[in-house]
């Protein structure tokens, strides 16, 4: 439904401007992207933010978003699990 996902996409960008850099946020924007749109080339680029937002050494989540982020940029193929919000 297009305006359920703009109404997501209109929480989402406040939800950002509000959580000063929450790495949660931009996971949660990602794994829409990615699972819920079918738009990888902005979950890649919500992938990446959550990973510089959460630091090194980071989440458990990290490890699977890194691997995530690997397999949509086409840099191996893994049959990693899905990325989920589980900080």
């Amino acid at each position: 439904n297009h305006s359920r996902y703009n109404e997501a996409m209109s929480s989402f960008s406040k939800a950002v401007k509000l959580s000063d850099g929450n790495p949660a946020v931009y996971l949660n924007i990602a794994v829409m992207y990615d699972h819920h749109v079918g738009k990888q080339n902005l979950a890649r680029n919500y992938y990446k933010r959550y990973l510089d937002a959460a630091g090194t050494p980071g989440p458990p989540t990290r490890e699977r978003v890194d691997a995530r982020l690997q397999e949509i940029s086409g840099l191996h193929h893994s049959h990693a699990a899905p990325a989920t919000n589980d900080q």
